[in-house]
């Protein structure tokens, strides 16, 4: 489940990350709107009668149109927020450029010119998009087979050389820190968006639901990432819940939940301690802090003011009366994501509890920090 929820979260993120970038491309374009112009300029007054001149002047008059028409495209991208629109707009715009750049290279090459004014421009290209690993490792191979085959054709100097190589380590670099920097804006963004004071409830239990526990369980394992405290999640279901429902009716198996979550929410002493209904006869509780074995202390909490209530099971339950089964799993937290792995943990620890014949606690000491 942790897995599943890990997922889900990293498509929203590369969902927002595509707007991200269309919005990135989009004002590039603007940019260069501006630009090409003043760069037709320059090359009319640098090449004089060179005949590249003419070729690089038709090139630039050729992008200039293409740039308009994309700003207008990547902009009607951005009001219909369709992601797939943005991904492919801001990777055609991308690939446009960098080919751009290529005959640019070329032309200059021709006319007996260095390349380290399109070098430059090459990185400010692929600095635009916040681009995966393996999209700006496909820039990357693109421009050093283009460049191996300038050196083959023209020739080149060492200082031509160095400053190649200098340039795409800056690129790769730079372009890591700019994915890894936008993308985890976009996932705090994605995280912590409704936290205008609404909580989200779950109707039957009155206890957070699944997407209120996923932004109070951020807040709460950040403090601990802050802190250097320890983080727990208890996984806790109802045993033989279906079988419950097939002798007493759904609606009475949805009093049971509520019952059950009521005892739950006593337990927890604790204002940080979170608890949340995930679905069926399934709760998770997240604690902050804690010291030696308050964890298992919860667990047994709860496991016994279950079992005091004695409520009468099905005739063919395992157990005579409700019981519950619940799994453990602590550690102290180094990145947010370590919440996937301890819920997993929990919900494995759960079932090995269920396997070994349910009402019964089973714990998993997680070791990503000494506790």
């Amino acid at each position: 489940m942790g897995e599943r929820l890990r997922r889900q979260e990293n498509m929203r993120v590369l969902a927002r990350l595509s707007l991200e970038n269309i919005r990135r491309a989009f004002f590039t374009a603007l940019v260069c709107c501006g630009l090409l112009p003043v760069m037709l300029v320059i090359n009319v007054f640098s090449f004089d009668d060179n005949p590249v001149a003419s070729v690089i002047t038709a090139l630039l008059i050729v992008f200039e149109i293409l740039t308009i028409a994309f700003t207008v495209f990547s902009f009607m991208a951005m009001k219909s927020r369709d992601d797939v629109m943005c991904l492919w707009a801001y990777r055609g715009f991308w690939i446009l450029f960098e080919l751009f750049s290529f005959v640019l290279i070329y032309a200059n090459k021709l006319a007996g010119s260095g390349i380290t004014f399109y070098c430059v421009m090459l990185i400010v290209l692929m600095l635009v998009p916040a681009l995966e690993p393996m999209e700006m490792l496909y820039g990357i191979v693109a421009e050093a087979v283009y460049i191996v085959f300038l050196f083959a054709k023209f020739g080149t100097n060492g200082f031509e050389v160095f400053n190649i190589i200098l340039m795409n380590a800056l690129l790769y670099a730079m372009s890591r820190y700019l994915f890894t920097q936008t993308k985890e804006h976009i996932r705090l963004k994605e995280r912590v968006k409704d936290s205008d004071g609404k909580v989200e409830i779950d109707r039957m239990t009155g206890l957070l639901n699944r997407k209120g526990l996923e932004r109070m369980a951020y807040m709460s394992i950040m403090s601990s990432i802050r802190a250097k405290k320890r983080f727990t999640v208890l996984m806790i279901d109802i045993d033989q819940l279906q079988v419950y429902n097939n002798e007493h009716g759904v609606k009475r198996g949805d009093d049971l939940i509520k019952v059950i979550g009521g005892i739950i929410r006593n337990a927890v002493v604790k204002n940080t301690d979170i608890v949340a209904h995930l679905d069926g006869g399934k709760f998770l509780v997240c604690m902050e802090g804690g010291h030696g074995k308050d964890d298992e202390k919860l667990a047994e909490k709860v496991k016994e003011l279950v079992d005091r209530k004695r409520i009468p099971h099905s005739r063919i339950a395992t157990n005579r009366f409700v019981t519950v089964s619940i799994g453990v799993a602590t550690a102290v937290p180094s990145v947010d994501n370590d919440y996937y792995d301890l819920y997993d943990a929990a919900e494995k620890a759960m079932f090995a509890a269920k396997d070994s014949g349910r009402n019964a606690i089973e714990v998993d000491n997680v070791a990503y920090a000494a506790l």
